[in-house]
């Protein structure tokens, strides 16, 4: 798998937080790109970060495996909706 992901996006997911939002891991070509991702970053606790509401138990035991933080009590919708507001709250009381 080594070669699915290039080095300087290695290096990038090494130092940078991972958010999965939606992230789903019912198919086999999501499992893939996942898990080539893990093989190059490695396991990194506090890093990884699931946006997943009521995962069920392999998503659980998945991410687990992955030292990732799941927030399992709100749907990706509301979580980006919160997000803009967030956004745009910062900018404009920065401008």
């Amino acid at each position: 798998m080594d070669k699915y992901i290039p080095n300087q996006l290695a290096t990038l997911l090494q130092t940078k937080k991972l958010w999965c939002l939606g992230q789903s891991l019912q198919t086999w070509a999501d499992r893939f790109l996942l898990n080539a991702i893990f093989q190059k970053r490695g396991k990194l606790p506090g890093k990884t970060s699931v946006v997943q509401k009521d995962p069920d138990e392999f998503a659980k035991v998945y991410w687990a495996d992955k030292g990732a933080r799941i927030y399992d009590k709100i749907d990706l919708s509301e979580f980006v909706e919160n997000l803009e507001v967030a956004m745009t709250s910062c900018l404009t009381t920065t401008t």
